[in-house]
Formats: structure tokens, sequence, C-alpha cells
């Protein structure tokens, strides 16, 4: 199968071209004969997060390294994929940044322009792998056109506070891929609970100044407002998926570190719903401990 690896940049702050994020587009084709048939898998890569100006305080920020977890998954996704020579054209986009304190940092009440050209209005710093993860939505939307999109970060403290630190939270425009991703989650033990984005999620999200806001008006329903905000950069036709992962990402007990949660998840998910073969045929002890130890290895290694 032929896979290549690129740079991307992201659009920020109003046409400034000194504001930027960077990220990285990998390429897996292996159906070359079916190249309208996309999956795209983006990650959230917030390498080490303090909160910018509306900073974390102690306690909150010392496993902020792990806020790249879902770009983690997605690259240990895309090696999965090779190893196992899926016939399947995926294409994950991974935004880069990290989010701190600096001259040219984001303030409160600053307005952004997205690669999409909507504005928003940032109301806290701390609510910034959304404005990342926009861009990068729309970029894999414009340049492959892909059918399904699914999108995993470490997005908010609500969805750990909603589900606890075992369960990711799955929002969905699409029943099929609603089914499909439970069925996946049940198999491999990578459990995921679906949550709802309401009329008053979308409304809380609405801009006086801008199109949008970054951060809900109150401090509750986080985990739906912050998926409402990303369901502004969903493409009509493409099947979309949000999965956040804030909870499970990190490991539990005497282990630390990442868990390598949404690796196992994302491979199953690919190969039952696009080439049929039954899990006992792609997943075994095996596949589970190399997508694992990739994650952990990617997730050490991954810097801005």
């Amino acid at each position: 199968a032929e896979d290549g690896i690129r740079d991307f940049c992201l659009s920020r702050g109003l046409g400034d071209v000194y504001k930027r994020q960077h990220g990285v587009t990998m390429v897996y084709q292996g159906n070359p004969e079916q190249k309208d048939n996309v999956i795209a898998l983006v990650g959230k890569g917030i390498t080490f997060d303090t909160g910018g100006y509306n900073i974390k305080p102690t306690g909150s920020m010392e496993t902020m390294y792990l806020d790249k977890a879902g770009a983690c998954s997605v690259i240990a996704t895309m090696y999965g994929l090779a190893e196992l020579k899926l016939k399947v054209n995926v294409v994950a986009c991974i935004p880069l940044a990290e989010n701190s304190v600096s001259h040219n940092a984001t303030k409160p009440s600053d307005i952004i322009k997205s690669l999409k050209g909507l504005t928003v209005e940032i109301t806290n710093t701390d609510a910034e792998g959304r404005l990342i993860l926009a861009d990068a939505m729309t970029h894999v939307q414009k340049e492959y056109k892909p059918t399904t999109l699914i999108e995993l970060s470490t997005l908010t403290g609500a969805c750990m506070v909603a589900l606890g630190e075992q369960t990711a939270g799955l929002f969905s425009n699409d029943e099929q891929l609603v089914s499909d991703l439970i069925e996946s989650s049940n198999e491999t033990g990578e459990r995921l609970w679906r949550l709802p984005i309401n009329k008053e999620h979308r409304e809380a999200m609405k801009g006086t100044s801008s199109d949008l806001v970054n951060s809900g008006k109150t401090r509750y329903g986080g985990a739906s407002t912050a998926a409402a905000f990303l369901e502004h950069f969903v493409e009509k036709g493409t099947n979309w998926a949000h999965i956040d992962i804030a909870g499970p990402a990190s490991s539990k007990g005497n282990s630390k570190g990442a868990s390598g949660f949404g690796t196992a998840l994302l491979l199953n998910y690919i190969s039952v719903s696009y080439t049929h073969l039954t899990l006992p045929t792609i997943y075994s002890v095996q596949i589970s401990v190399v997508a694992v130890s990739l994650k952990k290895k990617i997730l050490y290694t991954i810097y801005y």
C-alpha cells in the first residue's frame, strides 16, 4: 500500500501568518482501486496544555503532556493499519500545538478566523483543543473528501464528570456509525457512551460579535457544548463522530502515563466495518499489545 506523511499549517488569527499551529497528514492507501471511499481520522495534539492565560491550577496541569493522547491514538492506528495490511483507504490529520503563555498567545476576548471562515471569540483560552481540531477537520474534508470522519480528543473535564474515568463520550450525526463504533467498543473493551447535542448546547456556542464562542456560557454540559462547536466544522454529507477520551486516555491505578485508549477501538472498527473481517481474524492479544505499546511510545516522543 502507498502511504505518505506531510506537514500542513492551520490558519489562525485573521490571517496573521505569525500565529500558526502545525500539523501532520498521514495517508494510507490499502485499496487504491476505491479512492472514493476514504475514512478520515483526526486526533488532538496539544503537546502540553497550561491552560494559557486562563491558566490551570496546581494539581490540574502536571499530567497535561497527555493532552496529545488523541493524536497518539490516531498515529498508532495508522501504524496498525500498515501492520495489518488492511485493504482500506485512511487519511489521518494531526494538528499540533502547545497551549502556553507568551507574547503572541491567544487572549480572552480575541476574535480569530477559522480555516472554514467562521469567526470565533476566545472566551476561555483553556478551550484551545477545539480550535485546532476545527481547522484540522476543515483541512482533511477539503483535501480528501472523506465519507466518514472520526475525531478523538481529550477535550473536556466535563465528560469525565459525566462518565467517569473508564468511559469515553461519543457524539455523532449518523446512527449507523454510532452502532458500528459501539459494537467495536463492546468487542475491544474500550467503552463508549453516546451523549447528546441538543438545541441548548448549540445556542450556547453562538457568538455576539463573532459567529461562535469557544466556550459555553455556563459550567454545565461542557462535553456537549464542545461537541456542538465541532459540529459547525462538519461538511454536509460527511458521517462524523467525536469521541471525548478525557477520562480513559490515562492509565489508572499503579501504572502511569497513557492507557492506549482508542487505538484498538479504531483498528477493530475499520477492520470489521470496511474490510468485513471478523473479530478473531484481525484482533488478538498480540495486536492489542502492539497497539498499546505503539501509542505509549509515540506519546512520549511527539514534541512541538
